[in-house]
């Protein structure tokens, strides 16, 4: 059995639906009616104790990161290399624009931005103003694209 990273209890759960529901309302990505979110409720209610693995973590990052074309991949390794030099891990967006119009992954900025959106999505990139910061740890994000690159390299086969 992989090693539990996080445990929480019902009222957590309710907590991140919440938080979720905050999140994604302006936005209109979300729609509960009351009675989906009294179902919802109901069933957590009856959950003593949920545990989230970090098997299932990496699982899903490296979902997340098969689902990205290969220059959002690209766009994300010079992020990561770039937050590596940094003690905050910041990085501007137009510094990142720079390196990726030098290694021609995106030429102009809503190009980087199209290559962005995902990552922003799902968390792996934050985005504050015009910085930018990785969601997940270096390591992770490399782990996961190893893994990814070499499961697409043996899909091609």
């Amino acid at each position: 059995m992989p090693p539990a990273i996080a445990v929480a209890t019902a009222a957590a759960k309710r907590r991140r639906l919440e938080e979720a529901l905050a999140i994604t309302a302006p936005r209109r990505w979300l729609h509960l009616s009351r009675s989906t979110y009294a179902a919802y409720d109901h069933e957590v209610a009856q959950a003593e104790v949920v545990v989230v693995s970090a098997t299932d973590a990496a699982s899903s990052l490296r979902h997340v990161l098969r689902s990205l074309t290969a220059k959002s991949v690209a766009v994300l390794r010079e992020l990561a290399a770039l937050a590596a030099r940094r003690s905050d891990g910041a990085v501007a967006f137009d510094e990142l624009l720079a390196v990726a119009r030098d290694r021609f992954h995106a030429t102009t900025a809503a190009a980087l931005n199209g290559h962005l959106v995902e990552p922003l999505d799902h968390r792996l990139v934050v985005r504050d103003g015009n910085t930018l910061r990785l969601g997940v740890s270096p390591a992770s994000l490399e782990g996961a694209l190893s893994v990814a690159s070499s499961a697409a390299t043996a899909a091609a086969r």
